[in-house]
């Protein structure tokens, strides 16, 4: 009878713990910081796997108790091309044995464009053209450095009567230094500096 009695309780406790237990995997709710934090670990995944540089993750939008979509952006460069990812990650609250999140990686959008790049043979053309301009005669281009993929220094020299005349010096060397720079698929020029010696 005793040991009935002690059994009985037994099957109670279960019970009860086993109901709160249910009731509290049934009341769960997937937090938006939580849903954040794995969507940054699986944004993170997808940059590294596809060799990326950097990722994001943007707004989290709730679907159900214990799922969210979140939107994220990866983006990456190499020495000519520029790549931009965008993403649709799904987080879901699971229960394996207790509360985790996982997300996953449920469309994506790459695209690739071309890095702008200044050649040599453009920078030339423009520095030559407004060195020209500027003179109002034929100049020669000498030096020209490249600063980086987009801009070029160069210096555009010709020769003039001395001013004011000398008739120990008729003539002078001019230069003008400009600096050509691409910008939007245009290449604008802009003056650094003349002297005439």
């Amino acid at each position: 009878m005793r040991r009935l009695g002690v059994v009985g309780i037994l099957a109670v406790l279960v019970a009860v713990v086993g109901g709160a237990g249910a009731s509290a995997s049934g009341s769960h709710k997937l937090r938006s910081f939580e849903a954040r934090s794995a969507a940054e670990t699986a944004a993170y995944g997808f940059e590294h796997r596809h060799k990326l540089r950097s990722s994001a993750v943007g707004r989290c939008k709730r679907k159900a108790r214990r799922r969210m979509l979140c939107l994220a952006t990866a983006t990456g460069e190499s020495a000519r091309e520029m790549t931009t990812c965008r993403m649709r990650i799904k987080v879901r609250a699971v229960h394996p044995g207790y509360w985790t999140e996982r997300a996953n990686v449920v469309w994506r959008r790459c695209r690739s464009e071309a890095k702008p790049y200044l050649t040599y043979d453009g920078a030339l053309a423009a520095i030559q053209a407004t060195g020209n301009a500027f003179a109002g005669v034929p100049t020669v281009v000498g030096r020209m450095n490249r600063r980086d993929d987009v801009t070029f220094a160069g210096t555009a020299e010709w020769v003039r009567a001395s001013i004011p005349p000398s008739e120990y010096f008729p003539t002078e060397q001019c230069q003008v230094d400009l600096v050509a720079t691409l910008q939007a698929g245009v290449v604008s020029v802009a003056n650094d500096g003349f002297s005439c010696f």
